[in-house]
C-alpha cells in the first residue's frame, strides 16, 4: 500500500481524478431509468470541467463506455505533444467508495517531449512538483494496477533525440516489469550517434525509485561523413536507485572483430556520468584485421601488425562529454617491399576536450628497428601529437623529434634528428618536416621538407631544400655527416640544392637543383678547389636534364695539374626499360702549357668498359718529356694530338695515341744513363748521340701505347739536323723509349672513377 504522504507529489491530481471519478458514479447510481446516452453526456461534462481545473484547456476526449464495473475513454488529447488512444479505467462500487481503483490500462499513446517545459508536459510536470493540496485532509491512497501498452514517446531536447515505443505492468506498489524499443541519437559538434534496434527491458523494485534493467543488442553508429567507430552491437545490465545508473555494458563490432567493455555510473539530476571502457588485445595482421577496419581516422596506407591494448575514461557533466584514453602498441611492424619495421613499441594517450575545446592525441615510441635491404635502421625517442578541432575537423600535427641512426659498425649516416609539424584541413594534408644532425656540438639543419597531400584524389606536391651548408675542417666536414664521406678530407665551401616533387593516381615527377660554390675538396690521391655550378634537373626519376649543365672548377691535382677544367653534360631519355644516356659534350682543362679536352662522350652506366678519346692541343714540348720521365730529354715546341683510350675497371689501354708538333723547335737528349748505356756501340751510336745533342726539328711526333696490364711505350720520330754536325746534314730518326705514363693514366683514371660514381649513383637512383 502506497499512502497519501508517500506520494504527495501526486496526490492532487490523484484526488481530482477519484473526484471525477466519484461525480461519474454519482451520475450512473442516481439516474438508473436515464438513457446511456443522458449519462455519458452527464459523465463527459464532469470530466472536462476536472480537466479545465487543472488548466488542461485544450483537452479533447470520446467517453465511449461508462459502466458499474468501469470505463473507457478514447482519442484523448491534452494538446498535440500528448495524445492517448484508449484509456481504460476499472473499478467496483465498494472500492470506488474507499478511494480504490482496481486498474488502469492506457495503450497506444503518443507523446512528444521536445518541448518537455511547455504544453500538456509541462502542465502535468507542474501538478506533480507543486506538492499536495493541505487545504483539507485526504484519505490514504492506493494506487491500482497499471498497464501500459504501445505508447510512443518521442522528440528532441538538447542534442539527444529519442523514439522509443513503452510497455509496462506495474502493481500498486509500483513494483513490476517494462520495456522499451526503438532509436535514440546524440549529436556531438559536426558528428551525430545513433542507436538503433534499442531494447530495454527493466524490473522495478516496489516503491518503483530502483530497479534492474537490460540492454539487447542495440546498435551503435557513427553517423558522420569519417566515423571515429565502426558500427558496434552493445548490450549489458544496469541498476537505478532514485536517479542514479550503474551499468555495465559489452561493445563489439558487428564482425566480431573488436569486443570491449562499458562500466560507469550516471546520475540523472545531476546530468552527470562517467564510464571506464577497458580494450582487451586487439592483434593487427598483414593479412587479416587493420586500424582502419576499426575506424576511418586510423586507416593507413599499407598493412601492419601489432597488439593494442588499454582503457578510456568517458565522462559527462551537463551535457559536456570529455575522453581520456591511454592505449599500448606492442609487437608493432610493417613491410613494403625490401623495407619493413619491426619490434616497434608504442604508447598512445587521448584527451578531448582541452583547454581551448580541441582533441589531443599523443605518441610515444621508445625504441623500433626498422630494416632496409637488410640494413638495420634504430628509430628511439619518437613524440608525436595530434590536435583535432571537432567544430572544425581541422587536425594539427606535430613531431617534435625523432631520432634516426644506421646500426653498423661503419654507418652510412651520421645519427639523425627529425621533427616536424602538419595539418589535416578540408581533405588536405600539409607537412613539414627537417632533419638535423644529431650531435649537440654541431646541430646542423641538413633537409627540410614542405608540401601537401589531397586525400580526395590522392595528388600532392613537395619541397625539398638542402639549406646552405658550409664545410670547413673542424667546423663542418663530410665525414660528420656520413662515415663514407671521410675520404673527402680538408673540404671547405658552400653545399645547397632543392628538389620539387608532384605525384597523383596517374603518376609522379620530381626535379631539382643542386648547388656548390667555391668547395674545395681533397683525397689520398685528388685534390680540387674552386668547383662552382648551378646544376638543374628536369627531372630526377628519371634523371634527366632540359639544357645542356656545366661544372666548373679552378684546379684539379692528381698526379698532373689541371687548370680551370670544366665538363658540360646532358641527360637525355633513354628507351623504354633502359637507364638514361649521360651525354658528356665536353669536358676540358688547361693542361701543361696547352689544352685537354673530351667531346661527345655517350656514358653508359651498365656498361664495363669506356672508351673515349683525349684531344690535346698545344701542349709544351718540355713538360709532355718531364711527364712521361724521359730523363735528360728536353725540348722546345708544342705538340697536339688524340690518345684513344679504353677503361675496364683499373686497367687502361691505350691504342694508337700520337702528339705532333705544330712547328718546329729543338730537342737535346743529353741523358747520362743513356749515353753510358749506348757506351761502345760503335760509330753509328756515337753519331746518333751527337746528333740529338742540339737536333733541330721540323717535325716531331710521339707515338704512345699501352697493352692491358701492361707498361707504356713510347716511339719518337724526328725529321730535321743538327747545325753542328755534318754541316747540318738531315736526319730522320725513330726512337723507342722507356716512359712513364702513369701520371698521367692516374689522373685519367681519378677523374673516370668519380664521374662514373656519379653516374651510375645518379641513374642508378632513378631506376628504383
Amino acid at each position: 500500500m502506497v499512502e497519501r504522504e508517500h506520494i504527495k507529489p501526486r496526490s492532487r491530481g490523484v484526488r481530482w481524478v477519484l473526484i471525477t471519478i466519484v461525480s461519474l458514479l454519482v451520475i450512473v447510481v442516481g439516474a438508473g431509468a436515464v438513457a446511456v446516452q443522458q449519462r455519458l453526456v452527464l459523465a463527459d461534462w464532469v470530466i472536462g470541467e476536472a480537466a479545465r481545473h487543472f488548466g488542461f484547456d485544450e483537452v479533447r476526449y470520446k467517453l465511449s463506455r461508462l459502466e458499474i464495473d468501469g470505463a473507457t475513454v478514447r482519442d484523448i488529447s491534452l494538446g498535440p505533444e500528448l495524445r492517448l488512444g484508449v484509456v481504460d479505467v476499472g473499478y467496483s462500487l465498494s472500492r470506488l467508495m474507499e478511494g480504490r481503483i482496481d486498474r488502469i490500462t492506457v495503450s497506444d499513446g503518443d507523446i512528444d517531449i521536445s518541448t518537455p517545459d511547455d504544453g500538456a508536459i509541462g502542465k502535468i510536470r507542474a501538478l506533480s512538483q507543486s506538492g499536495a493540496d493541505t487545504r483539507s485532509p485526504a484519505p490514504p491512497l492506493v494506487l491500482p494496477d497499471i498497464t501500459v501498452q504501445n505508447v510512443k514517446i518521442h522528440g528532441t531536447i538538447d542534442s539527444a533525440t529519442l523514439a522509443v515505443e513503452i510497455d509496462a505492468d506495474l502493481k500498486p506498489d509500483l513494483s513490476g516489469a517494462f520495456s522499451l524499443a526503438g532509436t535514440a541519437s546524440y549529436r556531438l559538434p559536426n558528428r551525430l550517434m545513433s542507436v538503433k534496434n534499442l531494447t530495454i527491458n527493466g524490473q522495478l523494485a516496489s516503491g518503483g525509485t530502483s530497479g534492474d534493467l537490460t540492454l539487447k543488442n542495440a546498435t551503435l553508429t557513427d553517423q558522420s561523413a569519417v566515423n571515429w567507430f565502426p558500427p558496434l552491437r552493445v548490450s549489458g545490465k544496469g541498476r537505478y536507485a532514485n536517479s542514479n545508473v550503474t551499468f555495465s555494458i559489452l561493445a563489439a563490432d558487428l564482425k566480431n572483430r573488436l569486443s570491449t567493455t562499458v562500466v560507469g555510473d550516471a546520475e540523472l539530476t545531476a546530468r552527470s556520468a562517467t564510464a571506464k571502457i577497458t580494450i582487451p588485445n586487439v592483434s593487427f595482421s598483414t593479412d587479416g584485421l587493420q586500424p582502419g577496419d576499426l575506424s576511418p581516422l586510423a586507416r593507413l596506407p599499407i598493412p601492419v601488425k601489432g597488439t593494442i591494448s588499454g582503457s578510456a575514461t568517458l565522462s559527462w557533466q551537463n551535457d559536456r562529454p570529455a575522453v581520456k584514453a591511454d592505449i599500448r602498441l606492442s609487437g608493432g611492424g610493417v613491410t613494403v617491399d625490401k623495407s619493413s619495421l619491426k619490434g616497434m613499441q608504442a604508447r598512445i594517450t587521448a584527451q578531448w576536450p582541452t583547454a581551448d575545446n580541441r582533441a589531443r592525441i599523443a605518441v610515444h615510441v621508445p625504441h623500433a628497428v626498422a630494416r632496409h635491404e637488410g640494413m638495420p635502421f634504430r628509430i628511439r625517442s619518437t613524440a608525436a601529437t595530434a590536435m583535432i578541432d571537432p567544430a572544425t575537423e581541422k587536425i594539427q600535427f606535430s613531431l617534435p623529434i625523432l631520432q634516426f641512426s644506421h646500426m653498423a659498425a661503419t654507418p652510412l649516416f651520421a645519427p639523425l634528428r627529425l621533427r616536424g609539424r602538419g595539418d589535416l584541413t578540408g581533405g588536405r594534408l600539409g607537412f613539414n618536416l627537417s632533419a638535423f644532425l644529431d650531435v649537440p656540438a654541431l646541430s646542423q639543419n641538413l633537409v627540410n621538407v614542405t608540401g601537401q597531400h589531397r586525400l580526395d584524389d590522392g595528388s600532392g606536391r613537395a619541397s625539398v631544400k638542402i639549406p646552405e651548408l658550409n664545410f670547413a675542417p673542424g667546423v663542418l666536414e663530410p665525414a660528420d655527416i656520413a662515415s663514407a664521406l671521410a675520404l673527402l678530407q680538408k673540404v671547405t665551401g658552400q653545399v645547397s640544392g632543392q628538389s620539387d616533387l608532384s605525384w597523383s593516381p596517374s603518376g609522379y615527377s620530381a626535379s631539382g637543383r643542386l648547388r656548390l660554390s667555391d668547395l674545395a675538396l681533397a683525397t689520398d690521391t685528388l685534390s680540387v678547389r674552386g668547383i662552382t655550378t648551378d646544376l638543374q634537373l628536369s627531372s630526377l626519376l628519371p634523371p634527366r636534364t632540359a639544357s645542356p649543365q656545366t661544372v666548373k672548377a679552378a684546379r684539379i691535382s692528381s698526379g698532373v695539374v689541371l687548370e680551370n677544367p670544366h665538363i658540360t653534360f646532358s641527360i637525355a631519355d633513354a628507351s623504354k626499360d633502359a637507364p638514361p644516356v649521360v651525354i658528356i659534350h665536353k669536358i676540358a682543362a688547361e693542361f701543361i702549357g696547352g689544352n685537354i679536352s673530351i667531346s661527345e662522350l655517350r656514358a653508359d652506366p651498365e656498361a664495363t668498359t669506356h672508351r673515349f678519346t683525349l684531344d690535346l692541343d698545344n701542349l709544351d714540348l718540355q713538360q709532355v718529356f718531364a711527364l712521361v720521365e724521359l730523363e735528360g730529354v728536353s725540348g722546345t715546341g708544342k705538340l697536339s694530338g688524340k690518345i684513344p683510350l679504353s677503361i675496364t675497371g683499373d686497367d687502361v689501354v691505350i691504342s694508337d695515341g700520337q702528339l705532333t708538333s705544330s712547328a718546329p723547335g729543338i730537342l737535346r737528349f743529353r741523358s747520362a744513363k743513356a749515353r753510358q748505356a749506348l757506351a761502345g756501340g760503335g760509330e753509328q751510336v756515337d753519331l746518333l748521340l751527337r746528333v740529338l745533342d742540339d737536333f733541330h726539328y721540323n717535325r716531331l711526333s710521339l707515338k704512345i701505347g699501352r697493352k692491358s696490364s701492361g707498361a707504356a711505350h713510347l716511339g719518337l720520330h724526328l725529321g730535321g739536323h743538327n747545325p753542328a754536325i755534318k754541316d747540318g746534314h738531315a736526319f730522320n730518326l725513330n726512337i723507342n723509349l722507356q716512359g712513364n705514363v702513369d701520371r698521367l693514366l692516374a689522373t685519367v683514371l681519378e677523374g673516370y672513377r668519380l664521374s662514373d660514381r656519379a653516374i651510375r649513383a645518379t641513374v642508378g637512383a632513378g631506376q628504383k
